[in-house]
């Protein structure tokens, strides 16, 4: 009999394909270049952003898929109103992808400066290149479970919670999600990510609960595992969380050397109280109208600095504005 774990593990295991596959791809196409200059990665980026915008689609249409079985499993339908898979925005707020896939030449020249060779720069470019990917349909995916949850709630679906995936971290159990996981969102909240997260998500309803059975017996086989000590340590975790103008909440261990509990480097970009609400939601479709037109307009600015974007690109930006602009009324 197939149970939710087994359906959150599987899905898990298809994301993960997902992410193997694009970084492979990726890597053949980073590794092959030799030119670092802005003009000789303009079409390197937009090659980058062209198939991770393809990807974060299938992306989105695997966590469609997986809404759709567990709410039937909990005795509801996938909700209606909820946009295409190829009409959401690119996950990080504030942030045009080609920015953001233009972070791994910085990378590269920031390694050459500091005297690392042609070969080693490459290597640390690549990791980034890796981290942006990973992110990319973690967060995509975040983003299209909260929307899909919150057109569930008019059918009794009043939150949900994370399910940790501890044999699929490859440093070994997350202290960070073993606290989070005990915690239950609202539908619609973006729940806090970390850098790696592996955690998926399953819907409370005012019957069901199912992430609540699942999280308990991985924490009493980790606790098992670790020992008195471990699980002590592990249940001591303190975590902190706040909101960034990109990531929206992020998941961060309390750092004690600040007021704040948070790094200098999170206190940096952690937006203030009056933002952080608008932030940690998924966007309405009047906010949506107004990140599309500001990547719009971004993106412009863009191609007169860097190189035009591709045909499909500005097209798939175009067609989701309408769609948006239409929702909006």
């Amino acid at each position: 009999m197939t149970t939710m774990g087994d359906v959150a593990n599987g899905k898990s295991a298809r994301t993960r394909s997902l992410v193997d596959a694009l970084v492979r791809w990726l890597f053949n196409l980073w590794e092959s270049h030799t030119d670092f200059s802005d003009a000789g990665t303009a079409e390197l980026i937009r090659d980058s952003v062209d198939a991770v915008e393809e990807t974060l689609v299938r992306a989105r249409q695997e966590e469609d898929a997986y809404q759709e079985v567990v709410l039937r499993a909990l005795g509801r339908r996938f909700p209606d109103g909820v946009p295409p898979a190829d009409r959401e925005l690119y996950p990080r707020q504030n942030k045009i992808p080609e920015e953001v896939w233009a972070r791994p030449v910085f990378v590269y020249r920031k390694a050459r400066q500091e005297g690392a060779s042609p070969a080693e720069a490459k290597l640390r470019a690549l990791g980034r290149v890796r981290e942006l990917a990973e992110a990319d349909i973690k967060m995509a995916q975040r983003e299209r479970a909260s929307r899909i949850l919150q057109s569930a709630a008019p059918q009794g679906v009043i939150g949900y919670r994370r399910i940790i995936h501890p044999e699929r971290s490859k440093t070994g159990t997350c202290g960070l999600c073993l606290v989070a996981a005990n915690r239950i969102y609202s539908t619609g909240e973006l729940y806090p990510l970390h850098t790696g997260c592996q955690c998926e998500v399953l819907p409370i309803t005012e019957e069901h609960d199912p992430g609540l059975h699942l999280n308990r017996e991985d924490l009493d086989a980790i606790y098992r595992i670790a020992g008195s000590t471990g699980a002590s340590d592990l249940s001591n975790t303190r975590i902190k969380e706040y909101v960034s103008g990109e990531w929206g909440s992020v998941l961060r261990k309390h750092d004690r050397s600040t007021a704040s509990g948070l790094s200098p480097r999170d206190e940096k970009f952690a937006l203030p109280a009056e933002d952080a609400q608008r932030y940690s939601r998924v966007s309405d479709p009047e906010r949506m109208v107004r990140r599309l037109n500001k990547s719009r307009s971004e993106l412009g600015e863009w191609e007169s600095r860097r190189g035009s974007a591709s045909r499909s690109r500005k097209s798939n930006l175009e067609k989701t504005l309408e769609y948006w602009e239409k929702m909006a009324g």
